[in-house]
């Protein structure tokens, strides 16, 4: 696509820079970079904070207890103190800036819970597994990325606004 004289214009490791940057903003914008992130002794807390693992958005909470889990429900932060409440098992949950709010408290010294949330992925890519964490279907918004912007640092700009076009 790219049609280059000499690899001089454009080194290996620049276009392995473009494909991480790429694959890491298609993953912002999408939502499509999903994990599940373990909290284990967590000490009684109402607020548990997810600055280091980078979330962008909860998609569903397990709360984890000796005898198995289950899931809490997602709530508007207004709701807190207007929703019935049964037992001192947390059942609700939302998530403000870096940190996630459950209610009730649990009546227990420590819990865990499991956050299955959209998150930027924190890992640099090699050349061979950038695409196994991104679903096939975004595929192309990365390579469209890496064209814009290989286009750009070539000045052909004509070619760099074609491709932009067609990456956002």
């Amino acid at each position: 696509m790219i049609q280059e004289a000499t690899e001089s214009s454009l080194l290996d490791t620049e276009l392995t820079n473009l494909i991480n940057d790429g694959y890491k903003e298609v993953a912002v914008k999408s939502l499509a970079y999903e994990k599940k992130i373990t909290k284990t002794n967590i000490q009684i807390a109402r607020r548990i904070s997810v600055i280091g693992d980078n979330v962008l958005k909860v998609h569903y909470l397990e709360y984890n207890f000796s005898t198995g889990c289950y899931g809490m429900q997602q709530i508007f932060p207004e709701r807190i103190g207007h929703i019935p409440i049964d037992g001192y098992s947390p059942q609700y949950y939302f998530k403000w800036w870096n940190c996630i709010t459950i209610e009730p408290l649990p009546d227990v010294a420590t819990y865990d819970l499991y956050i299955y949330a959209s998150c930027i992925p924190d890992v640099v890519l090699t050349d061979s597994d950038y695409l196994t964490y991104l679903p096939e279907e975004f595929h192309e918004c990365v390579l469209m990325f890496v064209l814009t912007y290989s286009c750009y640092k070539l000045k052909r700009y004509g070619e760099a606004a074609m491709y932009y076009n067609r990456y956002i």
